[in-house]
């Protein structure tokens, strides 16, 4: 019986570029939404709920925020680049009806806004969460702040969508016209 070793190599060329094929659309390199493990979820609240008593001009009233958190990975398999925390937040304000406050949202957090907060290095609790003093001036007011960088949650190596952190929990304008004390949190896995 005599081989042909032509078609042979022809034939290993075709299975290797089948399986380079295969290996290269398995690998993908977009975004993929990671399904996380039971252990981690129970660690990783995807939504949490906070609402603030808010006083302001002689007026009081309150204010519900709202923060959804998804998370999703970038690339697959061993090409994995990194889990990304997107979360989707809501502030309004209610007295029976939900009124929209949406673009105050960065301003329940010390970070990733435009204000120039300065820690003073006081801590104290709150609710059961490790607190910092900030102070501030924006808009002609000088603003005293307790906030923690616990809330909201997020896995240690998950990077947040957008740079929000440092949640405050009490703030406090010196004239003594806008106050703001957190009420109640709750976290949901």
């Amino acid at each position: 019986m005599k081989i042909n070793t032509r078609h042979i190599y022809v034939s290993i060329v075709v299975a290797a570029v089948i399986a380079a094929v295969t290996h290269a659309l398995s690998i993908g390199y977009g975004v993929t939404y990671a399904s996380l493990s039971e252990s981690e979820s129970a660690r990783r609240p995807m939504s949490m709920s906070v609402v603030y008593e808010r006083t302001y001009g002689g007026h009081s009233d309150f204010v519900h925020l709202k923060i959804d958190t998804t998370y999703r990975q970038t690339g697959k398999g061993r090409f994995r680049l990194e889990t990304v925390c997107d979360r989707k937040m809501s502030l309004r304000s209610f007295d029976g009806a939900y009124a929209d406050c949406s673009s105050a949202t960065p301003r329940c957090f010390v970070f990733g806004n435009d204000i120039e907060w300065r820690d003073t290095g006081e801590t104290r609790r709150i609710m059961d969460y490790e607190c910092r003093r900030a102070t501030a001036t924006f808009d002609h007011r000088t603003w005293e702040v307790w906030y923690t960088l616990l809330l909201p949650r997020r896995a240690a190596d998950a990077r947040a969508s957008d740079n929000l952190a440092g949640l405050i929990l009490e703030a406090r304008e010196s004239g003594g016209d806008y106050s703001l004390r957190i009420r109640h949190i709750s976290e949901i896995s």
